[in-house]
């Protein structure tokens, strides 16, 4: 009887827990699935407005030709 309502405390708290810091966890995923996605948005914009030339008109190309 006594590992019965010792088990039944554990659960309750356990699930008390995951309620109560349920609201930061998605909180805290929302903000980073918003960072990430702004993150590529970024990136993607910053590629598509490159101009896509060949580097040989770089001054560091001479030092990184042996590469």
């Amino acid at each position: 009887m006594q590992s019965d309502f010792a088990l039944n405390l554990i659960a309750d708290l356990f699930w008390t827990g995951f309620v109560v810091s349920m609201p930061l966890l998605a909180s805290t995923m929302l903000v980073g699935l918003c960072i990430s996605l702004l993150q590529a948005i970024t990136l993607w914009r910053l590629c598509a407005c490159a101009p896509h030339s060949d580097r040989s008109n770089r001054p560091d190309s001479a030092a990184t030709a042996a590469y």
